[in-house]
């Protein structure tokens, strides 16, 4: 029994070497990635999750690489002397797509930083990655109707304006829907949401993965005011349970789905979380109902609004 243990941390060791060498760093000759030939939701690292071999030593849970998903932004609103988390995506090379919550007024862009490439907390241990960026946000585009006193919050979303980027292995955007996703039902994809969980009684951050799968309640339906409304959001439920201190997850987590293109898999932006969820009792989150903007079908806006962009050709 010994022997098996000691073989399968060997392969743990073994694989973390392949996935992340000690000499990585952010040099353009090594790390940088073109854009004019870049495939917009491709990973750069193997997810340790989907491992068999090690699965059966650590929980999925243990596994939220954070530079297993190069899209993902946190961002912080600092106002007032108060300071706020949420989750965006890299969406091209200078938008970054979140909940309107995160960012609406009285916030202004210069109470807003954003953090890319990825960062990790463990025990009040900050750890980044090497080519890990934070910059200022110089642009705000909130979508134009948003209602709040709609429970559905079906245009939650705003679009933040970044200084550009270069593309690297843990900086990279997401690729968008096609138009002809609106027809396709989300239950035939593996669904995730993936982003920063605050930690309530600390100042940690921890990066995370949810599973989720489409709501068969009928709770959400019954919630929407506008009943046209349910074309334009996700309704999903958590199906991943988590056990760690009570915690919330923040506003502007996108829900990915994976898509098998030519030889990859690729990760697409199926929704943007709208309101956080508040979990206390020890952060069970199994059987939570999420509701998400359904970006399918706020393309247009979303393109209109990023002309000045660059994205991927792939």
């Amino acid at each position: 029994m010994q022997h098996t243990m000691h073989a399968k941390y060997v392969i743990l060791v073994i694989t973390f070497k392949i996935l992340i060498p000690a000499s990585m760093q952010c040099h353009l000759n090594r790390e940088t990635v073109s854009t004019k030939h870049c495939i917009p939701g491709r990973r750069f690292y193997a997810r340790l999750d989907h491992l068999l071999a090690l699965s059966e030593l650590f929980s999925k849970q243990s596994f939220s690489q954070a530079y297993a998903f190069p899209w993902i932004v946190q961002i912080t609103a600092a106002y007032m002397g108060a300071s706020t988390l949420c989750t965006g995506t890299l969406i091209n090379d200078r938008y970054v797509i979140t909940s309107k919550k995160c960012c609406k007024p009285p916030l202004r862009p210069e109470h807003l930083t954003i953090a890319l490439g990825y960062t990790e907390y463990e025990s009040n241990v900050i750890k980044v990655s090497p080519c890990y960026i934070r910059s200022p946000v110089t642009n705000i585009i909130l979508h134009p109707d948003y209602d709040s006193s709609n429970v559905t919050q079906e245009n939650d979303i705003a679009l933040l304006k970044i200084e550009p980027v270069i593309y690297t292995k843990t900086i990279y955007p997401i690729k968008l829907p096609d138009v002809t996703d609106k027809y396709k039902p989300l239950s035939k994809y593996a669904m995730e949401m993936v982003g920063y969980v605050r930690k309530n009684a600390t100042p940690n951050k921890s990066f995370t993965t949810i599973t989720l799968k489409p709501s068969r309640s009928n709770k959400c339906i019954s919630d929407v005011h506008n009943k046209n409304a349910t074309s334009n959001i996700i309704c999903a439920d958590i199906t991943e349970a988590s056990f760690m201190t009570s915690c919330s997850i923040t506003s502007g987590m996108p829900i990915l789905i994976e898509k098998p293109i030519a030889a990859l898999n690729l990760s697409v932006l199926a929704g943007v979380l709208s309101s956080p969820v508040e979990v206390t009792n020890q952060c069970r989150l199994h059987g939570r109902e999420v509701i998400a903007v359904k970006i399918v079908e706020k393309l247009s806006w979303i393109l209109e609004n990023t002309r000045d962009a660059n994205y991927c050709k792939g």
